[in-house]
């Protein structure tokens, strides 16, 4: 019985031995961060075999939705490096075949799925409406959720706010007193605890924006006229919340005074910002370097970032350009013309890709000479829309695209509505944002309220 035993056993051994000679490298773990793939380009994802493999080149995988990628092999470690952002909410299938074993050469193949995080929305709800005693209900900053349903979550509250930015952690938030005065606040989202930005007095505060990743916050601050002109100077200052005693800081130029722009924007993951100056000429800054800065150029207009890059479209009367700002190329952007879109007349554009696919907002005209809004989105490929309000008397105040160029913010409000005359950014009643999928052309949600965070 004993040798009956010990026989099996061997059998069993070598029929094992010989399976693991023969069969092909297996999957035994893997790692993503689901929420920094939907912010950054150049997120990872490392899966772990059983078995050191040979390289692998990037035609073996295959990634769906279709992303690019290239990949690393070490050992029994792959990396694989998602050039472009993720898209929100969506499930990914990464599949890598043939993966071949270093040693006994034996195939396999591996597949992975992972689905990447919903993400934030930050929306400003403005209540003009009164209690009982006459007292103005507050408004408030809200957050929710692409996939939530209800109102969401009110997380900071004022009588009259104008503007609000995003941080990690904070909210960067303009608030309006009884004569119009504007206070800065950070709000702690963690402790709820509010900080009071020290402003120069008498100055009009304007243009909050804030960069995420360095936790700098930027704005203009107006004040007064500059050699008896009667049109006023917008100066940029930044803060910086790591310092949290220290005040604003002027961006100063190359003649090394307070910088005058007509807009500004910051550069993901750095530490700089692109002004445009009222000459038109446009400067690459890195605000917490003394003397760091390199003019690119004289431009008439600032389109932003391209979602996902460092490449900033600028736009002139006879030629569009994108401008890397790693290195200050300069390259054409041609765009693709909408001749589909007949007489409508075209305002805001936003590009979304290197290759110029942009999404516009345009104007097209009925015979009865009243005017209806609509966004196109046009590629090589010709122009589709993507948003037309269901009613006629709908307006579209603003949009902007998401961080990762899927979707489209639409503010929208109806034309019988009543201005809340704040001085400055003034709004309506029953403004509304709509969240719409650029790729599918459907509005996945739409909230009360307007300033998404995005268009920070």
């Amino acid at each position: 019985m004993l040798l009956t035993t010990v026989i099996v056993l061997a059998v069993l051994a070598g029929a094992l031995a010989l399976l693991n000679t023969t069969r092909g490298p297996r999957l035994e773990s893997a790692a993503i961060n689901l929420g920094s793939v939907i912010d950054h380009p150049g997120q990872r994802l490392l899966l772990n075999t059983d078995q050191p493999i040979s390289s692998i080149d990037r035609d073996q995988i295959t990634v769906t939705p279709e992303v690019p990628v290239s990949v690393a092999v070490d050992g029994t470690a792959v990396t694989i490096t998602f050039e472009e952002v993720l898209n929100y909410n969506t499930d990914y299938r990464v599949n890598i075949d043939p993966v071949i074993g270093l040693f006994q050469g034996a195939q396999s193949s591996i597949e992975y799925d992972f689905t990447t995080d919903d993400v934030d929305l930050y929306t400003l709800h403005r209540d003009s409406r009164t209690t009982d005693d006459g007292t103005k209900r507050p408004d408030e900053i809200r957050r929710d959720t692409l996939l939530g349903t209800g109102a969401g979550r009110a997380l900071f509250t004022a009588e009259r706010i104008q503007e609000f930015a995003v941080l990690p952690g904070y909210l960067a938030v303009v608030t309006l007193d009884q004569e119009n005065r504007n206070h800065l606040t950070m709000f702690s989202l963690t402790e709820e605890t509010e900080l009071e930005i020290v402003l120069p007095s008498d100055t009009v505060l304007k243009d909050l924006q804030t960069s995420r990743t360095t936790n700098l916050i930027g704005f203009t601050l107006t004040s007064g006229l500059v050699g008896g002109d009667h049109d006023p100077v917008d100066t940029l200052y930044t803060y910086d919340v790591n310092e949290q005693t220290a005040v604003p800081q002027p961006v100063l130029g190359v003649d090394q005074r307070p910088l005058p722009v007509t807009d500004y924007v910051f550069v993901p993951n750095t530490t700089s910002l692109v002004a445009h100056g009222p000459d038109e000429v446009m400067y690459l800054i890195d605000v917490t370097v003394e003397g760091d800065i390199v003019p690119l150029g004289q431009h008439v207009e600032m389109r932003g970032l391209i979602p996902g890059t460092n490449s900033l479209v600028v736009a002139d009367p006879t030629q569009g350009a994108s401008i890397d700002l790693r290195d200050s190329t300069v390259t054409p952007l041609d765009l693709p013309a909408d001749d589909e879109l007949g007489d409508a007349i075209p305002a805001k554009l936003e590009v979304l890709n290197r290759e110029g696919k942009y999404v516009r907002l345009y104007y097209a005209w009925g015979t009865d000479g009243t005017s209806r809004p609509l966004l196109a989105l046009t590629d090589d490929e010709g122009s589709s829309f993507v948003y037309v309000p269901a009613s006629p008397d709908t307006d579209i105040r603003d949009f902007c695209v998401s961080p990762n160029g899927q979707y489209v913010a639409v503010e929208t409000f109806p034309r019988g509505g009543d201005s809340d005359q704040y001085p400055t950014l003034p709004g309506s009643s029953a403004m509304m944002t709509t969240f719409v999928d650029l790729s599918t052309g459907v509005s996945n949600r739409s909230i009360n309220g307007f300033q998404p965070h995005w268009c920070k």
